[in-house]
């Protein structure tokens, strides 16, 4: 399930009269008809739910069989969603049986949603309404043709526009936008080298996994398994890097061209609407048509518990965080952060709870593991600095960082990155000096990439947390830029997962 984009509360407020007023009169409505009141309640419940569910503090991803629905959204029956469901993919190859296994991405929008249901059971057309004017904000200044009534004036506001024009674009074509670029910047050696850049950290992974001397055989065994078996779902479809990709993939979207003319913006968006949910159901809707360069609904990284698969979004590709002609500190640790955090959340307390093969078992974790329950136990904010100070914050509750999946990522990545530099197994030799850099060591680098991955524009005590814990509790931090024993960045107890 993707959390619709919505605007902030702050932006929605400053437009709401201009853009009610523009609207009405677009759609030549009486504003003195509406109940703005209640219209702005239930639209801002609505961008609660969606707000709640987009900043959720840890992944939320729940899977249980369709006739079970009713465990996470009691106010609408199981029989009911299948139907709905059904009809949603009229015309597609999926056949649903009300004993398939339902994978939602947020089990909060789902509750979120729930309460929603229940708050407006008795004043169903109020929330109805509410609906309507979010799709009204979302798309009426483009079917319209009236790009004023979300934008002002200036150069800025035109680059906006644009973007947003091509997002409308992007939610109906995919990847088509920038297939070009995609194509271009990712051959078939650069491809190559991403795959094995991935596979080298869930290899290192799991070695650091056969080095515990915590870990039972069996146990071991199913976290190696779950690793090499991962699906990496990194590129569209190979289809797209053939000479004819564009033309093939998207040739039933052009054909629509033909014999029409005049056509508006709106009149293409929902004729290619109709043409893409005929692809519902088949790869080249999850590979290409459900894909984007910029995507600000997904996250860059991410983890599927039960199918047991990574996907990695097109624009974590891109520089910063990777560059196919970055050292090895620079990709490892941009990309390469990302990675392993998702990758180790397949030994997390959640994914300790389903096998390789999607089973539902325990087969590590805390609830089975004395060691295992003692690392997780291990207080990362008991030293932190987050006004930079040297006091504590560990009653700071709101924005504590658990020990998983940072603390095991960093120490492997930290592994491989290591590994990397000694070795050469398809990789390009790590020659290149940073611009102004050239003072620092390549860990120096690394670790100062790794704090850059979750820089904010402002300040944010989370982010701060997210550099500083994990790096002071790495012995190798403190080695490369020379933390005394016992200060802040380099504390005498550590909380470690695979470190001794």
């Amino acid at each position: 399930m993707t959390v619709l984009p919505f605007l902030s509360s702050a932006t929605r407020a400053g437009h709401k009269q201009h853009f009610l007023i523009g609207s009405c009169s677009l759609l030549n409505a009486k504003t003195s008809t509406l109940n703005t009141t209640a219209l702005r309640e239930a639209e801002d419940a609505i961008y609660d739910v969606a707000r709640a569910a987009k900043h959720a503090p840890t992944s939320t991803q729940v899977w249980f069989p369709l006739y079970a629905f009713e465990d996470y959204m009691s106010s609408v029956s199981a029989d009911l969603w299948h139907q709905l469901l059904v009809k949603h993919l009229n015309g597609s190859k999926i056949v649903l049986d009300a004993n398939d296994t339902v994978l939602a991405h947020s089990s909060v929008l789902l509750m979120g949603l729930d309460k929603l249901f229940v708050a407006y059971a008795s004043r169903s057309e109020r929330l109805l309404e509410g609906v309507a004017w979010v799709f009204v904000e979302r798309y009426l200044w483009t079917a319209g043709e009236a790009p004023n009534l979300r934008f002002a004036t200036g150069v800025s506001t035109r680059e906006e526009k644009a973007a947003a024009c091509i997002l409308q674009v992007d939610s109906r074509l995919g990847i088509r936008s920038a297939a070009a670029h995609v194509r271009e910047r990712f051959n078939a050696s650069s491809r190559a080298g991403l795959h094995a850049f991935v596979e080298r950290i869930a290899r290192m992974l799991q070695e650091s996994l056969g080095g515990l001397s915590w870990i039972g055989q069996s146990a071991a065994h199913e976290a190696k398994r779950k690793l090499s078996g991962m699906k990496l779902d990194i590129f569209p479809s190979e289809r797209l890097f053939d000479p004819n990709g564009v033309d093939n993939l998207y040739g039933a979207f052009s054909k629509l061209k033909k014999g029409v003319k005049a056509m508006s913006f709106i009149d293409y968006f929902i004729l290619h609407s109709g043409t893409l949910r005929r692809y519902l159901g088949s790869d080249h809707y999850e590979d290409v048509y459900r894909r984007r360069l910029f995507d600000t609904t997904a996250p860059l990284v991410e983890y599927f518990y039960y199918p047991n698969s990574l996907r990695i979004s097109l624009v974590a590709l891109e520089t910063p965080l990777y560059s196919p002609d970055g050292t090895f500190a620079m990709n490892f640790g941009g990309l390469g952060t990302y990675v392993a955090r998702e990758l180790s959340r397949s030994f997390d307390a959640v994914g300790t709870l389903v096998d390789s093969q999607g089973g539902a078992r325990t087969w590590w974790g805390p609830t089975e593991s004395a060691d295992y329950k003692s690392k997780l136990s291990c207080d990362l904010d008991s030293t932190d600095m987050v006004e930079g100070n040297g006091s504590s914050s560990a009653g700071d509750t709101a924005h504590r960082v658990e020990l998983f999946p940072h603390v095991p990522a960093l120490e492997a990545l930290y592994r491989a990155y290591k590994h990397a530099t000694t070795s050469n197994e398809g990789f390009s030799v790590d020659v290149m000096h940073l611009p102004n850099l050239e003072d620092y060591t390549a860990d120096q680098v690394f670790f100062l990439t790794f704090c850059h991955t979750v820089c904010t524009h402002k300040e944010d005590p989370e982010a701060v947390k997210l550099c500083n814990l994990p790096l002071k509790n790495l012995r190798s931090f403190a080695d490369a830029f020379h933390c005394p024993v016992g200060s802040p960045m380099n504390p005498l107890k550590k909380c470690t997962f695979f470190e001794s």
